[in-house]
Protein backbone atom coordinates (compact mmCIF):
# COMPACT_ATOMS: atom_id res chain seq x y z
CA UNK A 1 0.00 0.00 0.00
CA UNK A 2 0.86 3.45 -0.50
CA UNK A 3 -0.01 6.51 1.16
CA UNK A 4 0.20 10.11 0.31
CA UNK A 5 -1.04 13.83 1.54
CA UNK A 6 -3.14 15.93 -0.21
CA UNK A 7 -1.30 19.46 0.04
CA UNK A 8 -2.17 23.13 -1.96
CA UNK A 9 1.04 24.79 -3.62
CA UNK A 10 0.12 27.79 -2.06
CA UNK A 11 1.14 26.05 1.41
CA UNK A 12 3.02 22.72 0.15
CA UNK A 13 6.65 23.24 0.82
CA UNK A 14 5.75 24.26 4.36
CA UNK A 15 3.97 20.95 5.02
CA UNK A 16 5.73 18.92 2.49
CA UNK A 17 8.87 19.41 4.93
CA UNK A 18 7.00 17.72 7.57
CA UNK A 19 6.06 14.97 5.71
CA UNK A 20 8.63 14.36 2.97
CA UNK A 21 9.84 11.08 4.93
CA UNK A 22 6.51 9.57 6.29
CA UNK A 23 4.46 9.86 3.01
CA UNK A 24 4.89 7.50 0.16
CA UNK A 25 3.80 10.57 -2.59
CA UNK A 26 2.22 13.96 -2.36
CA UNK A 27 -0.19 14.88 -3.58
CA UNK A 28 -0.09 18.77 -5.24
CA UNK A 29 -3.00 20.42 -5.76
CA UNK A 30 -1.06 23.51 -7.93
CA UNK A 31 -3.51 26.61 -6.97
CA UNK A 32 -4.51 28.56 -10.62
CA UNK A 33 -1.91 30.75 -12.14
CA UNK A 34 0.58 29.63 -9.28
CA UNK A 35 4.21 28.05 -10.04
CA UNK A 36 5.26 25.18 -8.11
CA UNK A 37 9.20 25.13 -9.37
CA UNK A 38 10.03 24.95 -6.02
CA UNK A 39 8.74 21.28 -5.58
CA UNK A 40 11.07 20.14 -8.24
CA UNK A 41 13.69 20.35 -5.41
CA UNK A 42 11.73 17.60 -3.38
CA UNK A 43 13.11 13.82 -3.29
CA UNK A 44 9.35 12.38 -3.81
CA UNK A 45 7.05 11.34 -5.48
CA UNK A 46 4.19 13.52 -7.00
CA UNK A 47 0.63 13.05 -8.11
CA UNK A 48 -1.23 16.13 -9.34
CA UNK A 49 -4.62 17.44 -8.22
CA UNK A 50 -6.06 19.44 -10.74
CA UNK A 51 -7.93 22.43 -9.68
CA UNK A 52 -11.56 21.57 -8.99
CA UNK A 53 -15.06 23.19 -7.87
CA UNK A 54 -13.76 25.53 -5.63
CA UNK A 55 -11.60 27.45 -8.00
CA UNK A 56 -14.37 27.59 -10.69
CA UNK A 57 -13.10 23.82 -12.86
CA UNK A 58 -16.48 22.20 -13.92
CA UNK A 59 -15.68 20.26 -17.15
CA UNK A 60 -19.09 19.56 -17.45
CA UNK A 61 -20.58 23.28 -17.54
CA UNK A 62 -20.05 23.83 -20.99
CA UNK A 63 -19.83 27.70 -20.29
CA UNK A 64 -16.66 27.34 -18.63
CA UNK A 65 -15.10 25.89 -21.51
CA UNK A 66 -12.20 28.25 -22.35
CA UNK A 67 -11.70 28.50 -18.73
CA UNK A 68 -11.56 24.49 -17.90
CA UNK A 69 -9.35 23.69 -21.18
CA UNK A 70 -6.24 26.41 -19.63
CA UNK A 71 -6.90 24.56 -16.21
CA UNK A 72 -6.44 21.70 -18.02
CA UNK A 73 -3.31 22.60 -20.24
CA UNK A 74 -1.64 24.20 -16.74
CA UNK A 75 -2.14 21.40 -14.97
CA UNK A 76 -0.53 19.03 -17.81
CA UNK A 77 2.27 21.23 -17.91
CA UNK A 78 2.72 21.08 -13.70
CA UNK A 79 2.49 17.37 -14.14
CA UNK A 80 5.32 17.39 -16.47
CA UNK A 81 7.39 19.70 -14.55
CA UNK A 82 7.34 17.27 -11.74
CA UNK A 83 7.66 13.62 -13.60
CA UNK A 84 3.81 13.15 -12.31
CA UNK A 85 2.55 9.84 -13.87
CA UNK A 86 -0.96 10.76 -12.23
CA UNK A 87 -3.54 13.62 -12.53
CA UNK A 88 -6.33 13.29 -10.45
CA UNK A 89 -9.63 15.24 -11.69
CA UNK A 90 -13.22 15.90 -10.61
CA UNK A 91 -15.11 16.20 -13.41
CA UNK A 92 -17.90 18.73 -12.13
CA UNK A 93 -21.44 18.71 -11.69
CA UNK A 94 -24.40 19.62 -13.58
CA UNK A 95 -26.98 18.26 -11.29
CA UNK A 96 -28.44 15.98 -13.42
CA UNK A 97 -29.05 12.06 -13.96
CA UNK A 98 -26.29 11.70 -17.22
CA UNK A 99 -23.72 13.77 -15.78
CA UNK A 100 -21.83 10.69 -14.82
CA UNK A 101 -21.91 9.08 -18.15
CA UNK A 102 -21.03 12.66 -19.66
CA UNK A 103 -18.65 12.38 -17.31
CA UNK A 104 -17.28 9.26 -17.95
CA UNK A 105 -17.24 10.17 -21.56
CA UNK A 106 -15.08 13.26 -20.70
CA UNK A 107 -12.68 11.10 -19.19
CA UNK A 108 -11.95 8.68 -22.06
CA UNK A 109 -10.91 11.43 -24.27
CA UNK A 110 -8.06 12.79 -21.55
CA UNK A 111 -4.64 12.39 -21.62
CA UNK A 112 -3.70 8.85 -20.05
CA UNK A 113 -2.39 10.09 -16.87
CA UNK A 114 -5.82 11.80 -15.68
CA UNK A 115 -7.80 10.00 -13.28
CA UNK A 116 -10.92 10.69 -11.29
CA UNK A 117 -11.92 9.75 -7.65
CA UNK A 118 -15.31 10.80 -7.97
CA UNK A 119 -18.29 11.03 -10.35
CA UNK A 120 -21.31 13.29 -9.80
CA UNK A 121 -24.35 12.50 -8.07
CA UNK A 122 -27.25 11.59 -9.49
CA UNK A 123 -30.12 13.94 -9.74
CA UNK A 124 -32.64 14.45 -13.32
CA UNK A 125 -32.24 13.62 -17.19
CA UNK A 126 -30.17 15.48 -19.17
CA UNK A 127 -26.58 15.60 -21.38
Amino acid sequence: MQIGIKVYSSNGTKLMKQYLNIFDFIELLPVPGEGIERFKKCDTRFVIHTSHQAFGFNLLDQQKKKYNERILNETIMKADTLDANKIIVHVGVLGKRKSKKCAINILKKMDKRFYSTSLPGEVEEIC
